[in-house]
């Protein structure tokens, strides 16, 4: 049987903008492997989950823009086997 448990690292500060609380994300993952201990569970895979953003500005005047996006962790799936 498999257990699995989704981690989240990201908070929402705004519509235009990301955080990421790495050291939370990690306490979270120190706290899931201790309960799969626990309980016994064999950690099987830990899967990063990617998610991105991006911001583009035109200039309708002269037909051209600018932007950039970036991606980032966003969180963990864990997957445990008892």
């Amino acid at each position: 049987m498999y257990i699995t448990k989704h981690i989240s690292a990201t908070s929402k500060r705004d519509e235009m903008s990301d955080t990421v609380n790495g050291e939370k994300l990690a306490q979270d993952i120190d706290k899931q492997l201790k309960e799969f201990d626990e309980e016994g569970i064999t950690l099987f895979s830990i899967t990063p989950i990617i998610s991105a953003s991006y911001e583009l500005e035109t200039d309708s005047f002269s037909g051209g823009g600018a932007g950039y996006g970036y991606s980032y962790t966003s969180g963990v799936i864990i997957v445990g086997k008892k």
